[in-house]
């Protein structure tokens, strides 16, 4: 009896990792800024802090090659993390630095937490584990596929403004939605090829990968449908050496033959090229080219952690902004190694790369073993990482990835022979609950509160001013100045959103207060564009032509292709007499955009009458 007691309290803490998991993928708060990545930060961080306090809960007796993978994984994340660390100090903003930028939110303290996700995974990985994990998935695949279906047939319960296909269910976009579908549909694919799960289960799995692959071809979203295909092959793979190693090699041939087929055809090469190429794939050679460039200019700790956006228009070629216009910009690398090389340096992005190929390895050790069940977390890790290459980071699906990662290396040396026996060895000795583990991760935990609250708080205090905001009612009006002073004079509000209200008191008879917060931001990052912009608009409006001069010249060095800068710079030029200087824009212009649209609007404005 007392060894049952003991087991029991013993049992490490699989579900509820995999429960915070599911909450910060299912999670989201219309009635934020960000309804999407904020909430899941958040959540990242309390259920972070938590998990934290179990790193102290660890004494296992590890044969040879699992002590040395502990090692290997722990050196790997502690230098991944130093190093991110390090470019996070020598960050301009700070606060971008260890909270990420609006909309996306991956500054150093939501890779600190992952890493200890994955860390914590790889400690507490079990067979046990991988059947908790098929639980969950079909759990959230039900959830995503009634949600999606509502998107898809303009039922959803929130009103979203959203300008992509529907299909965004709780990850914020259809891209996002696409991958986290598929991530899932691999394993719900795992366990329809998986003899060891009830019949029940594998037919349930196998509607839930058939709907899932529906929404995911709904959403308009490629990325989906090979990332899948990527994770099932591996199934499949496996699934067919059990039955005939031959057959098994002639599949993998083909899907890699395949494969390079649909890598070439996404980039306009081969007979796949009209199947498979979408203009968007163009675009990302834009920012994918701009974050090389990025690390070139700062190689050791690279252009700032998260400051993808500030830099972009600095190191975009010409032809983006002619294609898609000088004010059109981007936030991301849209590719995870390369985002995590640009904004943090060659030895950060190295030291990544390292990682993943690790578990990568760690990974096709496992191919060893003729089991689909123990397969599927490398599958589904390979879904993820598929979608990594050419996606941003999103923490909704981030967060499996990363925990995937951590289970991978630690049953990578289960054998088919010992499988019913590793659990009991690898635990009989290992989990021991602690009485100091809930007081570190209560402690951690309080802390988290109070960091989360303020950045709740701060938040709720923009949406707040927004939603209220009516210049034209006396006691709105003085609702929303309280709102916006708050969220303005909040050290842990997002400078992007002190913008928005910003701008938005410019509206009101508290201009020179407007002025005043948009000179602040600017003075806290003064070459961020965010800025300069809208204070060159400014002054322009107050006819202080000579301050507007001044700022839109800061303007150019940031952004060396903005014809439309180079167009309002010479109308103020010539407004002030400057006839040489009007003229400099003109052929600016000319050079840059010889044959755009705004060449013959900028000769009519500036040629000849200047």
């Amino acid at each position: 009896m007392q060894n049952k007691v003991e087991n029991k309290l013993n049992k490490p803490p699989v579900l509820i990792l995999l429960l915070i998991a599911s909450f910060i993928t299912l999670y989201i708060n219309p009635g934020l800024q960000d309804p999407f990545n904020s909430p899941k930060m958040w959540i990242l961080m309390l259920g972070g802090a938590w998990v934290s306090g179990y790193l102290f809960n660890f004494k296992f007796k590890l044969n040879q090659n699992m002590f040395i993978q502990e090692n290997l994984l722990k050196i790997l994340l502690i230098i991944f993390l130093s190093f991110y660390f390090i470019a996070a100090l020598f960050t301009d903003i700070k606060f971008v630095a260890f909270f990420g930028d609006s909309g996306r939110r991956l500054g150093f303290i939501t890779y600190l937490f992952l890493a200890i996700f994955m860390y914590v995974s790889f400690k507490i990985s079990s067979l046990e584990f991988i059947r908790q994990l098929k639980i969950v998935s079909i759990s959230i695949s039900i959830l995503l596929v009634i949600y999606g279906i509502l998107q898809r047939v303009g039922l959803d319960f929130i009103d979203w403004a959203n300008p992509y296909n529907s299909i965004i269910t709780t990850f914020g976009n259809p891209n996002f939605a696409s991958a986290g579908m598929a991530m899932f549909a691999v394993i719900c694919f795992g366990i329809v090829l998986d003899s060891s799960s009830k019949l029940v289960v594998r037919a349930l799995a196998a509607v839930l990968v058939i709907n899932l692959i529906i929404l995911i071809v709904a959403s308009d979203s490629r990325q989906g449908i090979l990332a899948f295909a990527a994770g099932a092959s591996i199934l499949i793979y496996t699934f067919l050496k059990t039955k005939h190693s031959n057959l098994a090699k002639i599949w993998m041939g083909t899907f890699l033959l395949v494969g390079v087929g649909s890598a070439l055809g996404m980039l306009q090469i081969g007979p796949l090229q009209n199947l498979l190429y979408k203009p968007s794939i163009s675009i990302r050679g834009y920012y994918w080219r701009a974050a090389l460039e990025m690390l070139k200019s700062n190689i050791w700790v690279g252009i700032g952690v998260d400051r993808y956006g500030e830099s972009f228009k600095k190191f975009r070629e010409v032809g983006y902004p002619l294609n898609y216009g000088f004010e059109i910009t981007s936030s991301n690398a849209h590719s995870i190694p390369l985002q995590i090389f640009s904004t943090g340096g060659i030895f950060t992005g190295t030291a990544y790369l390292a990682l993943v190929l690790f578990i990568f390895k760690r990974g096709i050790s496992n191919l060893k073993n003729n089991s689909v069940f123990l397969v599927i977390p490398f599958a589904a890790w390979i879904s993820y990482l598929a979608q990594s290459i050419i996606s941003i980071e999103n923490i909704g699906l981030a967060i499996w990835g990363w925990i995937l990662g951590g289970l991978i290396v630690g049953i990578s040396n289960i054998q088919n022979d010992s499988e019913k026996n590793w659990d009991q060895k690898r635990f009989s000795s290992g989990y021991h609950k602690k009485l100091y583990q809930p007081i570190i991760s209560g402690l951690l935990t309080l802390l988290m509160i109070f960091v989360v609250s303020q950045l709740y708080s701060s938040e709720k205090n923009v949406i707040n001013s927004r939603q209220v905001f009516d210049p034209r009612s006396v006691n709105q009006r003085q609702e929303f100045y309280i709102f916006a002073n708050k969220a303005i004079s909040s050290n842990f509000t997002d400078a992007y959103y002190k913008l928005q209200v910003t701008e938005l008191l410019n509206m009101t008879d508290r201009k020179d207060i407007a002025l005043t917060n948009l000179l602040t931001l600017n003075k806290q990052d003064p070459k961020n564009l965010d800025f300069l912009r809208p204070l060159a608009l400014i002054y322009e409006s107050r006819g202080e032509i000579k301050e507007a001069i001044r700022v839109r010249e800061k303007i150019i060095p940031e952004d060396p292709w903005n014809c439309d800068n180079f167009l309002r710079l010479g109308i103020l030029y010539k407004a002030i007499g400057n006839e040489q200087k009007t003229l400099e824009m003109l052929k600016t212009i000319k050079q840059v955009a010889p044959e755009h649209p705004i060449t013959k609007n900028a000769e009519n404005e500036l040629a000849n009458n200047s």
